[in-house]
């Protein structure tokens, strides 16, 4: 009988190993996200996008989130977001994207950061795992940047999403919890044979 219970424990646990585990992606809508400059910003009424411009010369533009109305979570699996980047010829535009302690803003030291001086487009995917626990919530902020007399620059944001910490699915929690029942049961009537 102690053999069935070994094997069953190997059974179940190597079930365990193949259960999916299921993260949970939230979309994070712009339109919560403040401008110091409204006419140089255009947010989609849904907030699932927004673009920058910069029609000023040594001028910078910023999107960020209200941190203390609407913070995003410290306990994330990953953050990201799709951009598209595009600058003048000659220009000396800038974007820049990072993400900072709520508690503590310092851009010049940010928790994670994307920077581009070249026009491109592309999906920045942060890894927010291990996180500093005394970090409760967390700010984003985007800018776009004009360094010398060449305004033009224009950036498209979209997709903007986290991913919470992964769960195992409830079917997996409950299958393990029949297995070790039946395996304590198991030894248990073996005990009571003997």
């Amino acid at each position: 009988m102690r053999r069935y219970s070994v094997l069953l424990w190997i059974f179940l646990f190597s079930i365990f190993l193949q259960v999916p585990v299921f993260a949970s992606t939230i979309p994070i809508d712009l339109n919560s996200f403040l401008t110091d400059d409204p006419s140089e910003v255009i947010i989609d009424p849904t907030g699932t996008s927004a673009t920058m411009s910069n029609s000023t010369p040594y001028w910078s533009v910023y999107l960020f989130n209200d941190y203390i109305i609407d913070p995003i979570p410290w306990n994330l699996f990953s953050l990201q977001f799709d951009f598209d980047f595009t600058k003048p010829g000659g220009g000396d535009s800038e974007f820049f994207a990072f993400i900072y302690d709520s508690n503590n803003y310092d851009p010049l030291n940010p928790i994670r950061e994307f920077y581009t001086s070249a026009s491109q487009s592309d999906t920045v995917s942060w890894d927010l795992t291990g996180l500093d626990p005394s970090i409760l919530s967390l700010g984003l902020e985007f800018q776009l940047n004009t360094n010398e007399s060449f305004p033009g620059g224009q950036v498209t944001i979209g997709n903007v999403a986290y991913e919470t910490n992964p769960i195992p699915e409830p079917g997996s929690i409950i299958l393990l919890g029949m297995g070790l029942l039946a395996c304590a049961f198991g030894t248990r009537k073996e005990k009571i044979i003997k």
